[in-house]
């Protein structure tokens, strides 16, 4: 889906094909980013806000390493899973804390 409305838009064959293939190793992931951003808004109602930036930092500061490694040994696969692992640690985190 992604793919052919980059090409619509005027995109590059290559790129579109690439950035619909990457869009569509997201979606396993996207649970955790849908959870996360239903989380966060709530816990700043409630005044949680140094939570939030403790576990910002830390997802933060691991997902470089886990795009480096992955992007390294699985390409593609690996910067869409990296992505989908730094959503979920991100609220587990904040679940947890």
């Amino acid at each position: 889906f992604f793919g052919p409305l980059m090409r619509a838009v005027g995109e590059d064959g290559e790129l579109s094909a690439l950035a619909g293939k990457y869009a569509q190793l997201l979606l396993p992931g996207l649970w955790g980013w849908a959870l996360l951003w239903a989380l966060q808004p709530w816990l700043q109602c409630h005044g949680v806000v140094r939570v939030q930036t403790l576990t910002a930092g830390l997802t933060a500061a691991l997902h470089p390493c886990l795009l480096a490694l992955l992007t390294r040994r699985l390409g593609l696969r690996g910067a869409a899973l990296a992505e989908s692992i730094s959503n979920c640690v991100s609220f587990l985190l904040l679940l947890l804390a």
